[in-house]
């Protein structure tokens, strides 16, 4: 009896403490689409809807009714990952030298005493580029061409995964040498 007692305590005691020990599953974020092998998530058409509204608000545009600028923004995110997955199976690849080498022959272009119209507008329509890219790319972009930091580095600093942000960086550098028209990396 006594043994049965103790052991019905213990069994108790270690339910209740393994209890504690799991705690609720919390969501981090909401995949919305699979795209091939990729992923669009809530947290990316979040951050697009915000952007934009915060772009038709400056500028003093209408915009649609939110559930149609969520989809709208969807199918851009879903656009955006097609175009990256065919440009990777294309070999379309824009490495970190190019892109340095690029933003490098802009600078140079553009030394301080420079004051010539073409040169000032140049480097003008970098800035402009960069800043219009989407939130997630600006972040990468600033903290590994601004803030000189590695891709680990920014990761952690994102609270992201590596391959989060080599995916933006890419994805940054095939939209900047769009935007130049392709100028930069010829």
């Amino acid at each position: 009896m006594k043994k049965t007692l103790i052991s019905l305590l213990t069994a108790g005691l270690f339910g209740v403490m393994s209890q504690g020990a799991f705690a609720a599953p919390e969501l981090m974020d909401k995949v919305l689409a699979v795209v091939n092998k990729d992923v669009v998530l809530a947290s990316q058409q979040e951050a697009l809807v915000q952007k934009v509204k915060a772009s038709a608000q400056e500028s003093g545009q209408s915009l649609p009714d939110d559930v149609t600028l969520r989809k709208q923004a969807l199918d851009r995110l879903i656009q955006e990952s097609l175009q990256l997955q065919l440009a990777d199976r294309q070999g379309l690849k824009i490495s970190d030298t190019q892109l340095e080498q690029a933003i490098q022959s802009i600078a140079a272009d553009n030394k301080p005493n420079d004051t010539e119209p073409e040169n000032i507008e140049a480097w003008a329509k970098f800035h402009e580029v960069v800043e219009a890219l989407p939130e997630p790319e600006r972040e990468v972009v600033n903290l590994l061409w601004y803030e000189e930091m590695s891709q680990p580095e920014a990761a952690e600093v994102l609270g992201i995964s590596l391959a989060t942000v080599k995916r933006r960086w890419q994805s940054a550098r095939i939209r900047l040498s769009e935007s130049l028209d392709g100028e930069a990396f010829q």
